[in-house]
């Protein structure tokens, strides 16, 4: 498999790769704080990613941190983050591949390490554009040129998910389907709090 995947470091900079084609629309964060529960989320418009990248660094102190990856096609209140009927476009696909761990309660069937779950990535014939480290896995992106609008992200994300299995069936591993298109994933350069427990 390539290992020359882009080197993420803070939010900001994570916004801008995935958002950086997008020009219409809002970017949702969702963060939990660790110790009570509360659970808040964030709203910018996509040509001004820099404020959630702050909300983002700002949350990472105390809360766990994710991103709705596609776009939403406006702002919504009363502490919603958007379904799939809110989704406007969708920057790039994406996998989630556990590794096994006390956070995970099916471990038979994961990776017993990264380097397992990067042999899985390479059954891929394509090389991801970036790997996320989420603290319990790898979260591989496969960025798209230009922002996929909604409708025929869904159709796409269908044909992805059902990859995706195949792939780990030929290995008999378990990979969760997170393949739908109001996903939220981990925010590089925060912390994943179910680990500090």
């Amino acid at each position: 498999m390539n290992d020359d995947v882009i080197d993420i470091v803070t939010p900001g900079e994570w916004f801008d790769l995935v958002f950086g084609r997008c020009t219409a629309g809002w970017i949702s964060l969702f963060s939990i704080e660790k110790n009570t529960g509360q659970r808040h989320v964030d709203w910018a418009p996509v040509t001004e990613r820099a404020i959630l990248a702050d909300a983002a660094e700002s949350r990472a102190a105390t809360c766990d941190v994710w991103y709705g990856v596609a776009t939403r096609a406006e702002r919504l209140d009363d502490g919603k983050r958007g379904g799939s009927a809110d989704c406007l476009e969708l920057p790039g696909l994406f996998a989630d591949l556990d590794v096994a761990g006390p956070n995970h309660k099916c471990n038979d069937a994961l990776p017993k390490t990264i380097g397992e779950a990067k042999e899985l990535l390479a059954d891929f014939p394509v090389a991801p554009t970036a790997i996320v480290y989420s603290g319990g896995g790898i979260q591989p992106y496969w960025l798209f040129d230009e922002p996929v609008p909604a409708e025929e992200a869904r159709r796409v994300l269908v044909r992805w998910a059902y990859t995706w299995g195949q792939l780990a069936a030929k290995r008999d591993l378990h990979i969760d389907n997170v393949f739908d298109l109001a996903r939220v994933l981990r925010v590089p350069g925060t912390w994943n709090r179910k680990c500090e427990r």
